[in-house]
């Protein structure tokens, strides 16, 4: 069978970064076997070409609300037949296929397809971390008034955060690899740790080569992180000027932040939130599910160091 790589991320695994190299190499990719496909625009004519086209794919199959578009059942089967039709290796790329809690309705995608899935697990406090800081930073492009929350960047707000967005659903790392197992046809299964003193090269992207057998020396890399965090020391500001000048001040702030983003200064830095002993209980509740990972997938060892 023809051979498919189905990359699932999950979020802040450096996914934008994999997906920006596949849409930048495509010229390297062809010249190894492989190609990133390209896809129609949903409900309009024309190829959309962006590094992030996948996400259309993933919607189109989500069992979870999805802000992206989707496609038609006959879209699907041309995407299907394309792939199928070409001498080289789909490798296709959307982080949101990690949320869905029925991997079975792909089937109709990766039929006659030989699929090893890659996915990349983050241990489950800094996954949280990560998740609710971006959060934060899509609500300061948007100047959402929900960051004059007086809970921002605080343990309550991160415990909010994932109550209320049904992420602790996410953290059973488990769940999503028996998922996988039982509602697909998968050749293989590649569980990668994301921490970098263990990623090949301290780079996702070169590990990501790794994995797939690509030789990463002919990939155009992206030049830095292609979804940074805010340092929460900038949010932590914006609460304090909220509170001692009122609103307006604080509206002002955040349009200063945007502007110096914009411009490309990195606002990157610390965002963690846990205490020692926070974190400590929160990662115990996973102990024996990521004992479970670990013991399936060898050296990986998510939250179990």
């Amino acid at each position: 069978m023809k051979k498919l790589f189905l990359h699932i991320g999950m979020q802040k695994t450096g996914t934008s970064s994999i997906q920006l190299m596949l849409q930048s190499s495509e010229d390297a990719l062809r010249k190894q076997g492989f190609f990133y496909p390209r896809l129609p625009m949903a409900g309009q004519n024309g190829i959309w070409k962006s590094a992030f086209r996948h996400n259309l794919l993933a919607a189109s199959f989500a069992d979870y609300p999805s802000v992206f578009a989707t496609y038609e059942p006959e879209q699907i089967e041309d995407i299907r037949a394309e792939m199928l039709a070409s001498p080289l290796v789909p490798i296709i790329s959307a982080e949101d296929f990690s949320r869905q809690k029925d991997f079975g309705r792909l089937k109709e995608l990766l039929a006659g397809f030989a699929v090893s899935v890659v996915v990349y697990l983050r241990r489950q406090d800094k996954f949280a971390e990560s998740l609710y800081n971006q959060r934060n930073k899509i609500l300061l492009s948007r100047m959402s008034e929900f960051l004059l929350d007086e809970t921002l960047v605080t343990a309550d707000g991160l415990n909010r955060f994932l109550t209320q967005e049904n992420y602790t659903r996410l953290l059973d790392y488990r769940s999503l690899v028996e998922r996988l197992r039982t509602s697909l046809d998968l050749e293989g299964i590649h569980v990668r740790e994301y921490e970098r003193d263990i990623l090949v090269g301290g780079d996702v992207c070169l590990d990501f080569c790794s994995v797939l057998g690509i030789d990463a020396a002919e990939m155009t890399l992206p030049k830095r992180d292609a979804n940074g965090n805010v340092d929460n020391k900038y949010f932590a500001k914006l609460r304090d000027i909220y509170g001692t000048s009122g609103s307006e001040a604080a509206m002002s702030f955040m349009q200063s932040l945007n502007d110096r983003m914009a411009s490309g200064e990195d606002l990157s830095g610390k965002y963690a939130l846990m205490t020692s002993e926070v974190r400590s209980a929160f990662l115990r509740q996973y102990a024996p599910n990521n004992a479970w990972i670990s013991e399936q997938f060898g050296a990986f060892s998510v939250g179990v160091r």
